[in-house]
């Protein structure tokens, strides 16, 4: 069982097994929730500190929900599935990671595994809603392994969006250029300031978009994973770029407030 590859891996889809359920099973085991209009925030734990535990904070969007079932279903395949297994529900999962834990641990370094998925856009109005699916996991090693996912999804037809899907066709160059110049700003670099000279690495020694890119509430959220374009030590980067900024780059239908 390679819990590495299957749980810190965000969202992994596992070719193969039983399709889940689009609700209930994932969230057996929550002991706490919270709501708004479309969905409710649950949240379940198992284990103790400093571990090993098994974490979980995420969501189950309401039946009347435009995009409901296929929210939920994508919120389950991040919080229950491994690589090599279907775990059908959170207390599954934690028993079968909390005995290897136990198991294969040291008392001096114990293991967890804690997962967020949370809702950062849900717009019934330009049909499109955005989850993030996070995790951090120690197994072992120097430090605790992270990982982040950003996933858009049609309300109208339920299937995911890629992030080209929201863009012109002619929005590369100066989407470039808009994000190198936040990016800069999160990490308070000057315009012409190497970038390798600061620690980071992108292709070819120029600077290039994330693979996670994404409609938020404010603007469009690009996130840098840890590995990503630097060391670990540097860290993820994650910045919006406005609506303000960045609406005549993205299709009429995904334009945000101020349009």
């Amino acid at each position: 069982m390679r819990w590495v590859n299957g749980l810190v891996i965000a969202g992994v889809v596992v070719v193969g097994c039983t399709r889940p359920p689009a609700g209930p099973e994932a969230t057996a085991g929550a002991d706490s929730t919270a709501s708004t209009q479309h969905y409710d925030t649950l949240h379940f734990r198992r284990g103790t500190q400093p571990g090993p535990y098994l974490e979980a904070h995420y969501l189950r969007f309401r039946p009347e929900s435009p995009g409901a079932e296929a929210l939920n279903r994508a919120v389950v395949d991040f919080l229950v599935r491994s690589d090599d297994q279907y775990y059908g529900t959170l207390a599954a999962l934690a028993d079968s990671f909390l005995a290897l834990a136990r198991r294969e641990a040291p008392a001096s370094a114990p293991w967890y595994l804690d997962y967020h998925a949370s809702c950062l856009l849900y717009d019934t109005t330009r049909q499109v809603a955005t989850l993030a699916f996070a995790t951090e996991a120690y197994l072992g090693g120097a430090h605790p392994l992270t990982t982040t996912r950003l996933a858009m999804y049609d309300l109208a037809t339920g299937k995911p969006l890629p992030s080209g899907a929201v863009l012109t066709p002619t929005a590369t160059t100066e989407l470039l250029a808009l994000a190198e110049r936040h990016f800069r700003a999160a990490r308070g670099l000057l315009p012409g300031q190497s970038l390798e000279a600061a620690g980071f690495a992108f292709p070819d020694g120029r600077f290039a978009q994330p693979q996670q890119v994404a409609l938020g509430a404010e603007g469009l959220v690009l996130y840098y994973g840890p590995y990503e374009v630097g060391p670990y030590a540097l860290g993820s980067t994650e910045f919006t770029i406005p609506y303000g900024e960045v609406n005549t780059l993205l299709l009429p239908r995904f334009r945000g407030p101020g349009a």
